[in-house]
């Protein structure tokens, strides 16, 4: 995957959360919206139940004190306690619908339209309740008690016939009003979904697409360099070590003769590397970084020390060799560690010498080229850094241009036509 694509990963990853999140607090807010009138819904029910209850217990009522009246003196005594227990389940109900009751799982929550109601007919519901319990007191029924009851008991009907259709009535509303909700939450997260869609959706859709493309290329290089390694790249490799095992040291004609062999599977190895990179086959060039018109080239003969930092033995062989040859009188420091050239460039800042130019290689274990540089520059150190690399990716060429201390990026092997004046 690109560095592009794995950068834009933790932005998927949000636009992701984002969607999830939303998504789930919709759901959620749906839910305890809805919830909470079920809830109220079911205290409702409740209170409709027990306001219906109150009318057939005032019917009951009136029937058993109509039914001690006529039976005179030989009323049983279960007469008058089921009249005491109808009685208090009357009054108990009542109690319930007006100040709520958690037993009977209801809310004082009338409305004003009820609890006006309620003020007419408490008059009803006092004498049947005070006829009552004269009667329990004294065990006896007059007959203007019965009459009055009767009475009473019609108007106390008609009432809570009005109370209970009026709780139907607001139970219809809220459903009603529950109903709506639930389709204004549904549009609305249907928008919300829908714009988040088109907003953080759309986009990643089509970033996907381009990034699905790009994934596309690279599986054709990736095929492409899989020839190349294989039909290419490895029988040069193959080439070299059998020149290798079959050279005879001691035979001065056939080294010379093998030595153009190996210059020419050098050659065409070289050339298979940069085809793998996709860089066309020439000649190494240097890559200038940072140039200042207004100065003057310094030539390599004025340099008086070079350090190399690279973990490859070989390379500071070759490249130390090279220098020296073309200028006999630099001091050439070796580092294998970046971690070690640091402590030398402190020491050299310690003592307020001028520091020397360096050569650098991207590519190594531990601390790499640009966590070098990086580290040097906290340390507020500036020396003339070249990257001199394998590499010939135009990423790492970029990039160097933007530090301010590179002057120039090499491709190894380091030759002289690439060194006779540094910026």
């Amino acid at each position: 995957m690109s560095k592009e694509n794995v950068n834009s990963n933790p932005s998927y990853r949000n636009i992701y959360k984002t969607f999830v999140i939303t998504v789930i607090t919709l759901i959620l807010s749906s839910q305890a919206i809805t919830q909470y009138f079920i809830y109220t819904q079911k205290y409702d029910a409740n209170r409709i139940n027990i306001a219906g209850r109150q009318r057939m217990l005032s019917q009951n009522i009136t029937k058993t004190i109509l039914k001690i009246y006529t039976q005179k003196k030989e009323v049983a005594n279960s007469d008058f306690a089921e009249l005491e227990k109808l009685k208090n389940l009357f009054s108990k109900s009542q109690n319930a619908i007006l100040l709520g009751n958690e037993e009977f799982q209801i809310k004082a929550n009338n409305s004003q339209f009820a609890l006006k109601l309620f003020v007419e007919q408490e008059i009803h519901y006092k004498y049947i309740i005070d006829t009552v319990d004269k009667i329990l007191k004294e065990k006896l029924v007059e007959e203007n008690q019965v009459q009055n009851l009767f009475f009473h008991e019609t108007n106390f009907l008609t009432s809570m016939d009005k109370i209970v259709t009026i709780y139907s009535e607001e139970s219809v509303t809220r459903t009603s009003r529950l109903q709506l909700l639930e389709s204004i939450l549904a549009i609305f997260a249907i928008i919300v979904i829908l714009a988040e869609i088109a907003i953080l959706y759309r986009p990643l859709i089509q970033k996907l697409a381009e990034d699905n493309t790009k994934l596309i290329e690279q599986k054709k290089r990736l095929e492409d360099f899989s020839y190349l390694l294989s039909h290419k790249v490895r029988k040069h490799i193959a080439n070299l070590l059998g020149l290798m095992n079959t050279i005879n040291p001691n035979n001065l004609l056939e080294i010379r003769e093998y030595f153009q062999y190996v210059k020419q599977s050098v050659m065409e190895l070289d050339s298979a590397s940069r085809e793998l990179n996709g860089k066309p086959t020439q000649e190494d060039t240097v890559y200038p970084v940072h140039v200042d018109a207004t100065q003057k080239y310094e030539t390599f003969e004025k340099l008086r020390t070079i350090m190399l930092i690279d973990d490859d033995k070989i390379t500071n062989i070759l490249t130390k060799k090279i220098l020296l040859k073309y200028n006999p009188e630099v001091k050439v420091e070796v580092f294998s560690s970046p971690m070690e050239s640091i402590q030398y460039l402190e020491k050299i800042k310690a003592d307020n010498w001028e520091y020397p130019i360096i050569f650098l290689d991207i590519n190594m274990p531990q601390m790499n080229g640009w966590q070098f540089l990086d580290q040097i520059a906290t340390l507020k150190m500036n020396p003339a850094v070249y990257i001199l690399t394998s590499s010939i990716d135009s990423n790492d060429i970029e990039k160097a241009r933007t530090y301010k201390n590179i002057k120039a990026f090499l491709t190894k092997p380091l030759t002289q036509d690439k060194m006779p004046t540094f910026v």
